[in-house]
């Protein structure tokens, strides 16, 4: 048995950050390709919530117009909206990757699946 004492390695946490983004990086995988699309599929999400939230913004509840029924009819619109644009987004996505629109949403649920990293908030 060895009376050796390992004492580490010194790390920021930025740097130990900086290791994990770069894993994978350079190297040839079909994974690398899948993580890529599903991250602009995630941003291709964001994208078409963001879109409808502006197009459609909830009112301020602390407003003294407020009105629970405008309120829920702007919540459907925005969510409608948003429904319709992911899947807009989605198939652009796709198809600059020459997928189909299964072959992408498998990919997502792959990535979920495998806990593949999301792309930061913008």
């Amino acid at each position: 048995m060895s009376n050796q004492v390992y004492t580490g390695v010194t790390a920021r946490p930025y740097q130990l950050l900086c290791v994990v983004c770069s894993i994978g990086q350079g190297v040839d995988r079909p994974e690398n390709d899948k993580v890529s699309r599903l991250l602009e599929a995630v941003k291709a999400e964001r994208r078409a919530n963001a879109d409808a939230e502006r197009k459609y913004p909830l009112p301020d509840p602390l407003k003294p117009d407020y009105s629970q029924a405008a309120a829920q009819k702007q919540a459907l619109a925005q969510a409608d909206l948003s429904t319709a644009l992911l899947e807009k987004y989605k198939g652009e996505v796709a198809e600059t990757h020459g997928l189909t629109s299964d072959q992408l949403d498998e990919i997502i649920m792959e990535g979920f699946t495998k806990d593949w990293p999301s792309p930061p908030r913008e």
